[in-house]
Parts: structure tokens; C-alpha cells; sequence
């Protein structure tokens, strides 16, 4: 399937992002603030955090990434990657929280942040007035979107006619 292909792909990969942690992570060691500049710390934690989610180091991906939440660089990708960790490590509350900012922010995150908002209100917090919500802002950004495949519209729409089928909450 997919998902073996892609466990394969990691496999094959994690040397390589291994040595790319450790090369990170010894320039964080030299940074000087008379030397480099913020954004280039910024980035290479942003870097950190993305590498640690790919290997599935959820904790770790948390911890790189939220020694730069208050910078504005890279600020949105950096809450969408913190809410993928915690629904990763089953912290719900706290990813739907994330997603929020993302989608408050309304950045390039915004579609996925919206379609996973909308999965969390389904799945996790049976909260269909909310899914439906979200699965609605998911499918009128992809609009503007051309060429993004994330979640194609059948799939979003999919989510949106099940949770109302499955709801009695939005018709009281």
C-alpha cells in the first residue's frame, strides 16, 4: 500500500536526516547573534522541527518548534507542525488549538489546517456543527487553490454529507 511505500521512503531517509539534525544542530551550537542573524536560527529550528515530525519524533518536533512560535518567521507552518505532533502524540485539545491560530492566521496552512480542523470536531470531539464549519472553509479555499491536492473536493464533500447524515446535533 501507500502508507508501506512511505514507511520505506523514511527508511531510506533517515540517515540522511539524521545528518542533517546533527549538521543543524552543530550550527546551532556557533550561532552568534554578532555573526548570524535571528531568522537564520529561526530557520534552522523550523528545519529541526520538520525533520523530527517526518521521523515521527513527536515530542522532539514539539520542542524544536516551539522555541520560535513568538518569531514571525515561518510562524504559521510553525503551529501547523506543532498541531500535527499533538494529534500525533493523542494531545486533541491542544491540536485543534493550533489549528485555530492557523486558520485564524488564514496563511497558506488554511485549507489544511480547516479540512483537519473539521476531522478533529468529527472524529475526536463530536462537535458536527463545527466540523461541517470547517469542512466548508476547507472546500471554498481549495477553490482558490489550483493544482493543491491535499484532500480533493469528492473527499471533502464526502466528510461534509457524513457528518450530517450521522448528526442529529444540528438539527436541534
Amino acid at each position: 500500500t501507500s502508507t508501506n511505500f512511505h514507511i520505506a521512503d523514511i527508511k531510506l531517509l533517515e540517515p540522511k536526516l539524521r545528518d542533517m539534525m546533527r549538521s543543524y544542530r552543530e550550527k546551532m551550537k556557533t550561532w552568534n547573534p554578532k555573526t548570524h542573524t535571528l531568522e537564520e536560527a529561526v530557520t534552522i529550528r523550523h528545519f529541526l522541527g520538520n525533520i523530527h515530525l517526518f521521523l515521527h519524533e513527536y515530542h522532539l518536533a514539539i520542542s524544536a518548534y516551539s522555541n520560535i512560535t513568538n518569531q514571525n518567521f515561518y510562524k504559521q507552518s510553525t503551529l501547523y507542525g506543532i498541531s500535527i505532533a499533538y494529534m500525533q502524540i493523542g494531545k486533541f485539545k491542544l491540536a485543534s488549538d493550533h489549528l485555530d491560530m492557523v486558520i485564524s492566521a488564514g496563511d497558506e496552512n488554511y485549507f489544511q489546517a480547516s479540512y483537519l480542523q473539521g476531522m478533529l470536531q468529527k472524529l475526536i470531539f463530536n462537535n458536527h456543527a463545527e466540523a461541517v464549519r470547517n469542512f466548508g472553509n476547507a472546500l471554498t479555499r481549495k477553490k482558490s487553490m489550483q493544482g493543491y491536492s491535499f484532500a480533493t473536493d469528492h473527499e471533502i464533500k464526502f466528510q461534509i454529507a457524513t457528518t450530517l447524515a450521522n448528526s442529529d446535533s444540528l438539527s436541534h
